[in-house]
């Protein structure tokens, strides 16, 4: 079925638009070098010698007003740029241009600095300032050459700073048909000994799509690409463009099908949990009409996108080991950079242990730290162990470790040198940092050489294996909170403990890894489903509770690898259980939770 011809151009347009969109203003490429400067004698004369601040977007009011808006000037032709068409463009006396399709709008918030305004779009500055006609000035514009080359010129000419004797500024802006180059061409440049400076460069559909030109030691001749939207060239009597200098600038190829998606890299290898890793893309292809899709997975299989990350980089945070890869797309063909796997660091690098402060020698130290029916003593221990200012972290050896099992209390007790508040941290969760729920407040004034205590209880819902804790002291009166655990102090110290966390069952994950059976699901509702990993003539199970009785058993016969067997644990009661695989291969145990 044949398309009626306006809805053909109709889609023709909306592709146009799609193709040419992501043509940003910051992704033109610049180039300067020296030439000859053709002076305009004929064309359009806008303004006269007393021009200042005037807009010119209407030839039937040639000395211009203060309106920004009217129908604009013709350029002669379509000109590109911005990813979009064209064809009349405005003038402001303070040297620089608009675009505009059937129409012109130069509102801004500075008519002198118009690329850095939070209000207007696609402005072209060549030398934009507060200026000011004089003697002998003029702004010409006409349209040379015939098509498909046509040009078309801007020009000011003896222009000056407002108020300044002694300036000539000489320069004009050229929009190419065709290649749709902008150029900036300057002529005789004089400045009296007023320093000051202009704005070069352009903007798209607002500010923050921008490329502008600063200048640095090396002056006009070697000028860098502006880092921000306010960026500028000075301007004073050894600061001036070279007669014949021009600046150049052209949109970057479109992008060509399929895309190179190259290949993707992290900031950071691992991370801590939420802390912030940007993750990028090296060797990929580029151009105008390329899109990016962030994506992420667990597994490298599964891939999900990231909603909102689209650009070339992702900064983000994780609570998992994540894959990262970009979906790289152009003309609807689409390739992925080859992904990155960003792991979790050890919870025990993760701590906080920089910029937290105190002052051991000066106020005062902790000297004791016990923990009830522990192993953890450690006595006398003031300032004479620190591996950072007023900070300890003691090995988990002998009396400067604990183990301390799930749902049982301790008293912790803590002795210092001073009046002081006292603190403790446990992670329980083992996520590498001191949480507000797993602080215990030991005490808030205790005296100097006097024992501070308080009981805790580890909550059911605590992890197992190793971990922190975390004793703060600071002068009593000061705050030493929930908050606290990373707070910078002047006054007290700060020492860290490495601890175990168990239930009772005295398992250790090596108990629960070896090579035997794989059990899951591990908290279990009702059926647990045992997996063998290697050939097996016959085994024993047997399933026994905290207090050692035995209250499932089963025997098994010439199992094979990947062999599963079920076992229905819905009429134990819940709570932990350790589950016993005897065969000739060996023996495994392994913590099993049940929950119903």
């Amino acid at each position: 079925m044949l398309l009626p011809k306006n809805r053909l151009l109709f889609i023709f347009f909306l592709l146009s638009c799609i193709e040419y969109s992501t043509a940003q203003v910051s992704t033109y490429t610049f180039q300067s070098d020296l030439g000859l400067y053709n002076e305009l004698t004929s064309g359009t004369l806008l303004g006269d010698t007393s021009s200042e601040d005037q807009y010119f977007v209407d030839l039937s009011t040639p000395l211009g007003s203060n309106n920004p808006n009217g129908p604009g000037i013709p350029i002669g032709f379509s000109f590109l740029y911005n990813g979009f068409s064209y064809n009349v463009f405005g003038v402001n006396a303070n040297g620089w241009i608009g675009l505009g399709n059937g129409s012109v709008d130069l509102t801004s918030v500075s008519v002198y600095f118009p690329l850095s305004s939070a209000i207007g779009s696609n402005f072209i500055a060549a030398f934009a300032r507060n200026l000011q006609a004089q003697s002998g000035s003029s702004i010409l514009c006409s349209t040379l050459g015939i098509s498909p080359s046509r040009v078309l010129v801007v020009q000011w000419k003896n222009f000056r700073k407002h108020g300044n004797i002694g300036d000539q500024f000489n320069f004009q802006i050229c929009l190419f048909e065709g290649s749709n180059r902008i150029e900036f061409s300057y002529g005789s440049m004089i400045s009296n000994l007023n320093s000051s400076f202009v704005t070069v460069g352009m903007i798209g559909n607002d500010s923050s799509d921008f490329n502008l030109r600063a200048t640095t030691t090396g002056g006009w001749a070697s000028t860098t690409g502006g880092a921000t939207n306010t960026a500028t060239c000075s301007v004073n009597p050894n600061s001036l463009p070279d007669n014949g200098l021009r600046f150049r600038w052209e949109a970057p190829a479109p992008c060509t099908a399929p895309p190179i998606p190259g290949v993707t890299l992290s900031s950071l290898p691992s991370v801590c949990p939420n802390n912030p890793f940007i993750v990028s893309i090296t060797g990929n292809s580029s151009g105008p009409g390329q899109t990016y899709q962030w994506q992420t997975s667990p597994d490298s299989l599964s891939w999900s996108d990231v909603t909102g990350a689209t650009a070339l980089s992702y900064a983000s945070t994780q609570i998992s080991p994540n894959w990262y890869r970009c979906a790289v797309t152009c003309s609807g063909q689409t390739a992925y950079s080859e992904p990155v796997y960003v792991d979790f660091s050890p919870p025990t690098l993760c701590y906080c242990t920089q910029n937290l402060g105190g002052d051991c020698m000066g106020y005062g130290s902790i000297d004791s730290v016990r923990i009830s029916n522990t192993t953890l003593a450690n006595l006398g221990s003031g300032c004479s162990n620190l591996t950072a200012p007023n900070y300890s972290d003691y090995p988990p050896v002998g009396f400067t470790t604990a183990t301390l099992i799930r749902n049982a209390s301790y008293q912790i007790s803590v002795t210092t040198t001073f009046n002081a508040s006292i603190s403790a941290w446990i992670d329980y969760d083992q996520n590498g940092s001191f949480d507000a729920t797993e602080w215990i407040e030991v005490s808030t004034a205790t005296q100097p050489n006097v024992v501070a205590s308080t009981l805790f209880i580890v909550p059911s819902t605590a992890g197992y294996g190793t971990t922190k804790m975390r004793i703060r002291t600071r002068a009593a009166g000061s705050p030493n909170g929930a908050i606290d655990a990373c707070t910078q102090f002047f006054s007290g110290e700060t020492e860290d403990y490495t601890i175990t966390l168990d239930d009772g069952t005295g398992l250790n994950v090596a108990d629960q890894t070896s090579g035997i059976v794989e059990i899951y699901p591990n908290p279990v509702r009702d059926k647990l489903i045992l997996r063998v990993k290697q050939t097996i003539q016959s085994a024993v199970i047997n399933l026994y509770n905290l207090h050692g009785k035995i209250c499932f058993s089963k025997n098994m016969n010439e199992l094979y690898s990947g062999d599963e067997s079920e076992i229905n644990l819905h009429s134990l009661s819940p709570g932990t259980y350790i589950l016993e695989f005897q065969s000739l291969t060996g023996v495994q145990h392994d913590r099993v939770v049940v929950v119903h």
